[in-house]
């Protein structure tokens, strides 16, 4: 009887352990992707809250969360737009030369972020440029402002100090974007004698 007893305690212990790590399961499951409105099929939708529970920073790591989506970077072939990526932000290609898609997703931090839309087939208004696949990070349309300052020095051997400054500044809103950024200062250049 003793044993019974015993058995049946260790059993209820073991069921009461168990039941807060399930609960805890169950509230960071994420939640299911909402299917976008019928003038455009094909496309899934999925909230910031979709990948609370990791926790992004940037929005290349809520695309690389995204499920039925593998993230392509693209190559920097000029004048080919199959090596853009397979990324769009805000329905379009990201314009530049000289960053990467994955440079460009790293600069965007999460919390502006609406949602990340996975389009499979073609939706209206979207070049699909030969994918199957795409994913649409669509910003928060809130003015934000966001800037930057560092400074630094470069101490040289012969005791000479070189200073450098940095500013960067970035303001978003009202479907517009404005960057601007300087950099100041003098360089260590060892091409010739001591530098």
């Amino acid at each position: 009887m003793k044993t019974a007893i015993a058995t049946s305690m260790a059993a209820l212990a073991a069921a009461l352990m168990a039941a807060p790590a399930m609960a805890q399961e169950t509230a960071a499951a994420p939640a299911p992707p909402v299917a976008a409105s019928p003038d455009q099929q094909g496309v899934l939708t999925y909230p910031p809250e979709y990948f609370a529970a990791a926790r992004p920073a940037t929005a290349l790591e809520m695309v690389q969360r995204t499920p039925g989506f593998s993230f392509e970077n693209g190559s920097s072939v000029r004048g080919f737009a199959g090596g853009a990526g397979n990324v769009l932000v805000d329905g379009e290609r990201p314009l530049t030369k000289t960053e990467t898609l994955e440079d460009i997703l790293r600069k965007i931090p999460a919390s502006s972020v609406l949602r990340i839309e996975v389009i499979r087939g073609g939706a209206p208004g979207i070049d699909m440029q030969g994918r199957t696949v795409l994913a649409n990070v669509v910003r928060k349309s809130d003015v934000a402002t966001t800037g930057a300052v560092a400074l630094s020095s470069h101490f040289l051997w012969d005791g000479r100090i070189l200073p450098g400054f940095r500013a960067e500044f970035q303001r978003r809103g009202g479907g517009r974007l404005l960057e601007l950024s300087t950099i100041i200062g003098q360089g260590p250049d060892d091409s010739t004698a001591g530098g």
